[in-house]
């Protein structure tokens, strides 16, 4: 089974439990780890521990005085100790902070309990621990107007693109048009489900190459479609918009509401922002009356392993346990 940016899974005749009872959601989207147990069920008396810490390092030995730095390698020592098998229990505490997360976190049976001896990752009892896909964006420099922009090698080459964007802690707004729900809906709509007409006009000027999205709210969902080509009078989308096939309910259909996110001219209210893909510039309206770093108060960050896992850079593909 597959939860967030972990894969766990396990052989039937050895099914894994997970007891996750106090991850809890904060309002960036990510989880705070309080325990991760991957077990088949039952106790043995006395484990072995591991240790992680921002402050470790990888090549230490993971015990409580020099622990692991991170997740990945604390994964790596259980696996090692489940290849030899397991003898005791074992469990890895995490000390507090965040983790920033390289690559996803792959769980597989090679990672499973056994009848006899559990596994459990958790945090030291009464931290706070974040396991983050994100990746810190510094270098903001402010442009005038209440704007701030990063500078992104990586984005103008080619190699990074993204679709959610943390400012202290709480996920930005990706610039959009109409700002409010319920202002703009669908009138017309081709027989392919790609060509639109809206109830007023639309923005000037081709949104096309600007990595524009269209999203419409359906009865049971929320579609969302690249822009190809628009005008003030017809926006023409990349792909078709919905689940099609099944019927107005789930397909883009006049009346549904809908609204145009990512473009530089829907950067108009504090805490939105858009990603120059060509420039590889990354800009933010900052809040406060349009003056506030967001270097401050724990910096942006932004998802990439979003992009490729979980409900995809949706805003996101959530970092889960």
């Amino acid at each position: 089974m597959a939860i967030g940016l972990f894969d766990i899974t396990a052989p039937k005749e050895r099914p894994v439990e997970l007891a996750l009872q106090a991850a809890r959601r904060d309002d960036a989207g990510y989880y705070r780890l309080v325990s991760l147990r991957v077990e088949a069920g039952g106790d043995a008396a006395g484990w072995t521990e591991f240790h992680v810490a921002p402050a470790g390092d990888d090549a230490f030995p993971g015990t409580r005085e020099r622990p692991f730095a991170s997740p990945a390698r604390a994964v790596a020592a259980v696996r090692a100790l489940v290849a030899a098998g397991l003898d005791r229990d074992v469990r890895v505490i995490f000390r507090s902070g965040t983790y920033e997360l390289k690559a996803p976190l792959v769980f597989t049976a090679a990672d499973s309990g056994t009848a006899q001896h559990s596994i459990t990752y958790a945090a030291a009892p009464g931290e706070s621990v974040v396991l983050s896909g994100g990746r810190r964006i510094k270098g903001w420099q402010p442009v005038g107007n209440g704007h701030w922009e990063a500078e992104l090698p990586t984005v103008k080459a080619g190699d990074w693109f993204f679709r959610q964007l943390v400012v202290e802690g709480r996920r930005a707004v990706r610039a959009r048009w109409p700002d409010e729900d319920g202002v703009l809906h669908l009138a017309t709509v081709s027989d392919e489900v790609r060509s639109f007409t809206f109830d007023r006009p639309l923005p000037g000027g081709d949104l096309g190459s600007e990595d524009a999205e269209l999203v419409v709210y359906q009865n049971w969902s929320v579609s969302r479609a690249r822009v190809a080509r628009s005008d003030a009078e017809r926006l023409t989308t990349a792909t078709s918009v919905g689940w099609i096939g099944h019927g107005d309910m789930t397909t883009a259909s006049p009346g549904k509401p809908a609204f145009l996110e990512h473009a530089r001219a829907f950067l108009d209210q504090p805490g939105e922002w858009f990603l120059d893909r060509q420039a590889g510039r990354l800009r933010y309206v900052g809040k406060e009356g349009g003056g506030s770093d967001p270097c401050r108060g724990g910096g942006a960050g932004a998802h990439p392993l979003d992009e490729d896992h979980g409900h995809a850079g949706t805003p996101g593909a959530e970092p889960a346990l």
